[in-house]
């Protein structure tokens, strides 16, 4: 009997170093089939985790999820075109899916939450959905592969994605020089009007001692006297 662990979104999120919500996005946006126990929550097994794990390489290499989804169902079709080659070249392949079909039905799995590993009956359903699974592994590299239009694609995506994150690293610098221009332009026009009341406060100061020296020269020496 062979035992297999599942996970719960939190533990496999950790597994693969992301967020829980990330995974669910991953979901969604590349239509992935989502797997739930009997109360209704996520679970994941190992080759999920293995798959995410290589969603999330391909996105650090620059890969945008439109690419990423596509190479995935190119996936499929070529996994299944070459199951079905298999099963007409050699019969015998079929006796071994349905032994190996058996075999995961006899499986022990064991969940995987919040870190601790506890047994779990599984039900009719999730070995159904183990048994459908169309997903057995993303491509090794994009660069081995040998159809060219995956590889042109994969091009495409990586210069698109270079030329936006370009386009949006100029704006950024150009936002910011016009920022510290605008900035510059209003510390030179405050520094201005400072300057401005400062002459003019001075000018009226010098008017004030002109005027108070002309008033007291123009008294006659009687008054001056007599003030002092």
């Amino acid at each position: 009997m062979q035992t297999e662990k599942i996970y719960m979104i939190s533990d496999a999120a950790k597994n693969v170093k992301v967020e829980a919500h990330v995974l669910r996005y991953w979901e969604e946006e590349l239509k992935l089939p989502v797997r739930r126990n009997e109360m209704g929550h996520r679970f994941y097994t190992e080759e999920d985790i293995k798959l995410f794990q290589r969603i999330k390489d391909l996105k650090d290499q620059g890969l945008q999820l439109k690419a990423i989804r596509n190479l995935l169902a190119r996936e499929r079709e070529q996994e299944g075109q070459k199951e079905g080659q298999e099963l007409l070249c050699d019969p015998s392949q079929e006796k071994m899916n349905r032994n190996e079909a058996e075999d995961m039905g006899k499986r022990h799995v064991l969940m995987v939450h919040n870190g601790e590993v506890m047994p779990v009956e599984e039900t009719k359903t999730e070995k159904s959905m183990r048994l459908q699974k169309l997903l057995h592994s993303m491509i090794a590299d994009a660069v081995q592969s040998n159809n060219q239009d995956i590889c042109q694609e994969i091009i495409q995506e990586v210069k698109s994605s270079i030329l936006k994150e370009l386009d949006y690293q100029f704006r950024m610098q150009e936002e910011k020089d016009d920022e510290r221009e605008a900035d510059r332009d209003a510390r030179n026009e405050e520094h201005y009007k400072k300057l401005d009341n400062m002459l003019r406060n001075y000018s009226i100061k010098q008017k004030s001692s002109v005027f108070a020296r002309i008033k007291n020269f123009s008294k006659p020496k009687a008054e001056k006297q007599q003030e002092i």
